[in-house]
């Protein structure tokens, strides 16, 4: 473990360990989770949901502003405390919650077409649940989710475990 915290800096000391409120200080300042950014989740479907009732993001200095869907039977209702909002309210919702990450969990048709509107509204990350890459050539920062492979690979791990014993 001390090699891994190593990568964030010098601090603590040989043979005694880590001041615990300042280990955890200097990492908050290096993973920039003190620095509150908005986000908005695109889609009401069962991944937008539960990212929107996700506790942990406020951890992380993250403030979900915004659920967004082009589901009529969506918009207007509530998810926890977040009233689903048109995907037509995009760039004003953008701008007015100054939001520079967005999270899509749309399906592979409707992904890319998404992630440029995001980008045109002034979106600067992309944490992309869609069921298919996303090969933005902007200067966007993205994250793929590959659920496909993610499983496979527990699997993989699981069947591996289960022959070695």
């Amino acid at each position: 473990m001390r090699r891994d915290l190593s990568y964030f800096g010098s601090f603590g000391s040989k043979g005694i360990g880590y001041n615990v409120q300042e280990l955890k200080k200097h990492l908050e300042e290096k993973l920039y989770v003190k620095n509150s950014r908005n986000i908005i989740i695109v889609s009401a479907g069962n991944i937008g949901i539960a990212l929107a009732n996700y506790s942990g993001f406020e951890n992380m200095g993250l403030n979900i502003s915004a659920v967004v869907d082009c589901d009529l039977c969506k918009i207007g209702n509530k998810i926890g405390e977040y009233k689903v909002q048109s995907i037509k309210e995009l760039d004003r919702i953008i701008r007015d919650e100054n939001i520079e990450l967005a999270v899509i969990a749309v399906s592979a048709d409707q992904a890319e077409d998404i992630a440029h509107q995001l980008i045109n509204a002034g979106i600067k990350a992309i944490w992309n649940f869609a069921p298919v890459s996303l090969w933005i050539k902007e200067d966007i920062v993205v994250k793929n989710m590959d659920l496909d492979n993610s499983i496979i690979c527990l699997n993989y791990r699981l069947t591996e475990r289960a022959e070695s014993l």
